[in-house]
């Protein structure tokens, strides 16, 4: 059983967990096939109190942008993730209007009832259709090219969001327009999902993160919200069918 091992306030709430983790902001499930309710959604969330782990509250009075939400899905995402996962897109405090599903190749009939049973009461939702798999980082941008916002926040399809997470990332765009990205924690929990197992960092300030950068991607993809004509900037996704991640977030420099 893993414990905390020490806990220290930065920028919220910092806590080192023994063992490998993820992040804030995102709960993983690394167990494939398991089922997960609405529920087990809440549990989630209670869990993260039972382990005094506090999730911090927006900021005040910023004007907040709008934001598009883009997340791709092939036929080898489990359906069960994915319908919690839409969700909790869906169920955020301050909703998008603009949610892009890249279907990367043909889905399964279970999954296209999904998307479109979720559709019919989102209009939020529009779905690009690829014609055949081309792996993740063309899908992303097919998604990108059609988003509305210049804000987009990136979303897995097997991931959960907290509740506030966008309405933190948007505050933090308010307080300093400069800004190009943002991402955060994740929580990851096992076959329990009232079990939190562990909690992932990454760096928290610019030097920090380029330092990190050189080793390792410093952001956890599906935590990220980007300004879109940055990425596009940088040439958007690479082509890559694995770590596309890493190679998109080693485009960028700093900028004076």
């Amino acid at each position: 059983v893993q414990t905390i091992r020490q806990s220290r306030a930065v920028a919220g709430q910092e806590i080192h967990l023994p063992g490998d983790g993820r992040h804030q902001m995102e709960l993983r499930s690394e167990t494939k096939g398991i089922r997960l309710s609405q529920a087990t959604y809440a549990h989630l969330v209670q869990a993260l109190e039972q382990h005094q782990i506090a999730i911090p509250q927006p900021l005040e009075d910023c004007p907040m942008q709008p934001y598009s939400v883009l997340m791709a899905v092939y036929r080898g995402d489990y359906p069960g993730h994915l319908g919690i996962s839409i969700d909790s897109i869906l169920n955020q405090t301050v909703p998008t209007d603009d949610f892009v599903i890249v279907a990367d190749g043909p889905l399964t009939e279970e999954q296209q009832s999904l998307i479109a049973e979720k559709s019919a009461s989102h209009p939020s939702i529009r779905l690009v259709q690829l014609p055949e798999n081309v792996g993740l980082g063309l899908a992303l941008n097919a998604g990108l090219s059609v988003c509305k916002h210049e804000l987009v926040a990136r979303m897995d399809a097997d991931d959960i969001a907290y509740p506030n997470r966008m309405d933190l990332q948007l505050a933090a765009f308010a307080a300093k327009p400069e800004l190009d990205i943002v991402g955060g924690y994740v929580s990851e929990f096992y076959d329990d999902s009232n079990k939190i197992t562990a909690i992932k960092e990454v760096p928290l300030d610019q030097t920090t993160i380029f330092a990190y950068g050189k080793r390792r991607n410093p952001f956890i993809h599906p935590t990220v919200m980007f300004k879109k004509s940055r990425v596009l900037e940088l040439g958007g996704y690479s082509a890559l069918r694995r770590r596309q991640d890493c190679a998109n977030s080693n485009k960028g420099r700093p900028r004076n």
